[in-house]
């Protein structure tokens, strides 16, 4: 499998494509293949069952076993049943669909990556296609816990992984460095490192309930943090700082096959924020 060079390049082709979503949506030609990929997409069941239907699939079960199997002979005691095509047990679980897989892992290594890259993701969605004041509303709050991420990504690094440490950091640092400044902003506005670490909170829950692919993500100020110093913060850090998809600084071109394999094998995202789109192979 060929390493991806960063977590960046996923956070930003998630949002185009997302726009290129909703500008297929306002098509009136028929897409040919919109009936297979609504089918493959739905979350309703395939199978339904009302009363009725549960009596005749009940004798329809009855009647198939009563069917003899002349394949193997009554009598044959050394002929070896037929394993099942898959054993549940080994099968990966599901990635969710929606939320952010691994936001409340038990794992700090997993956590603290679903907590930093599904930040990225849904930061550059916003700042892609969102409200731009929302977009950086939703980043100065969420510095207190990309940098709290990035750290415990280097305290927590599994052994394994040593190899990359280097490369790990240099694929944290860019967004790190944006974090800071967004703190320093909210610190130049006499918000509290108390009240910063207030405002982080708030931005996990909203990407919790938002998930990273809605570029409508937004946070309610909560209470103890004065609203319009962190107002007048975000305005700052929008005047000084480009769109997240549109920084130059956060173009990082570092390799992490180790970390990944390590992501899909051990994460409940499977590598899937980072761009990993092999999953089960």
């Amino acid at each position: 499998m060929p390493a991806r060079s960063t977590v960046l390049r996923a956070a930003l082709v998630a949002p185009l494509m997302i726009v290129a979503a909703a500008c297929s949506g306002g098509d009136d030609v028929a897409d040919p293949t919109a009936e297979t990929f609504e089918t493959v997409g739905s979350t309703e069941p395939l199978f339904t069952r009302t009363s009725d239907q549960e009596g005749a699939t009940t004798a329809a079960t009855t009647e198939v076993a009563a069917e003899p199997d002349d394949t193997i002979p009554a009598d044959d005691i050394s002929a070896e049943p037929i394993p099942a095509a898959t054993d549940p047990a080994t099968s990966p679980p599901t990635v969710p669909e929606t939320g952010v897989p691994g936001i409340d892992s038990d794992d700090e290594f997993c956590r603290s990556w679903s907590e930093f890259a599904g930040s990225f993701q849904a930061l550059a969605g916003a700042w892609a296609i969102g409200d731009p004041t929302e977009a950086a509303r939703s980043e100065v709050a969420a510095a207190d816990v990309v940098l709290g991420a990035a750290t415990a990504l280097d305290a927590e690094l599994p052994t394994e992984l040593e190899p990359e440490r280097g490369a790990v950091a240099a694929l944290v640092e860019p967004l790190s460095r944006r974090a800071e400044d967004a703190r320093d902003e909210l610190r130049a506005e006499a918000v509290t490192d108390d009240g910063i670490e207030t405002l982080g909170a708030a931005w996990l829950e909203a990407l919790t309930a938002f998930g990273v692919d809605d570029p409508t993500i937004a946070i309610v100020v909560p209470p103890g943090v004065d609203a319009a110093a962190f107002g007048a913060a975000a305005a700052s850090f929008a005047a000084a700082k480009p769109s997240l998809v549109e920084d130059p600084s956060l173009i990082v071109d570092t390799e992490t096959p180790l970390t990944e394999q390590y992501l899909i094998a051990n994460c409940p995202d499977q590598g899937t924020l980072g761009g990993n789109d092999n999953i089960g192979s």
